[in-house]
């Protein structure tokens, strides 16, 4: 009995410095690698690439929106996109009432909502005024849109640019939250805040509103206009100031 306890200690004693000499000299991948890799791996499981794509959202027949970028990532996972260099248009009734150029885009498909980084945007009446007076204007790099765009003056239909503008499915509306400049053909208004539908037909500018007004005659003078909150009306192309006006005349 003896005889057979000391072969067993004998084998475990042989099998621990087995062990001991595999863990010291064994070569092994370093944890932090394994990891990045596995992680590597699930990313691009999850992540889908695209060039020269278009999404759009739709509710049955009813289309809300539309993207066209140069290139975009998709996680499945996550159900977000981003897009970059991005031309849109966005629908009301299914006919287009308001296009827009984009550096960046995301849009999150479970949420239902686009978000716009740094976007440019004109009206209808705009957009067939420039594609008149340049049929190959929506040819060129979102650059050099953005360059014909912020020249227009005095000319029909309004821009806009903003630091960012997001679209809800859930609301049907626009909406700004900072750095915005609304220009019509005799105006031009920065507030911090925009609310709109897709027609943009009526808009509401809030947050620290300004305005200054150029009126085409030369009769007329220039005037700044500080307000609680404006309107703008695409229709008949003006604003409307409320709350707390004030109205300076400069010569």
């Amino acid at each position: 009995m003896e005889t057979i306890k000391k072969i067993a200690l004998f084998l475990f004693v042989i099998f621990v410095l087995i062990l001991f000499v595999w863990a010291l000299y064994l070569p092994k991948e370093n944890i932090q690698e394994k990891v990045l890799k596995t992680l590597e791996t699930q990313k691009e499981k999850a992540d889908v690439s695209f060039k020269n794509v278009t999404f759009s959202e739709s509710l049955g027949d009813i289309r809300f929106w539309e993207l066209k970028a140069d290139s975009a990532i998709l996680n499945k996972d996550t159900g977000l996109a981003e897009l970059k260099t991005v031309k849109g248009v966005f629908f009301k009734d299914n006919k287009p009432t308001f296009y827009f150029i984009s550096p960046m885009a995301k849009w999150n498909m479970q949420k239902k909502e686009i978000y716009l980084e740094d976007p440019v945007g004109y009206d209808l009446k705009k957009a067939k005024y420039l594609d008149r007076v340049d049929p190959a204007f929506r040819d060129k790099s979102i650059t050099e849109e953005a360059a014909i765009i912020e020249k227009q003056k005095g000319t029909p239909g309004y821009w806009l640019k903003a630091e960012y503008l997001d679209w809800k499915l859930a609301t049907q509306k626009v909406s700004c939250n900072k750095g915005l400049v609304l220009n019509g053909s005799d105006f031009k208004v920065t507030a911090q805040s925009l609310d709109g539908d897709l027609a943009f037909n009526e808009l509401t500018l809030s947050g620290n509103p300004y305005a200054l007004v150029s009126p085409s005659s030369q009769k007329q003078s220039t005037a700044s206009i500080e307000a609680r909150e404006f309107k703008f009306f695409n229709a008949k192309d003006s604003i409307v100031a409320s709350r707390e006006v004030k109205i300076v005349y400069m010569d």
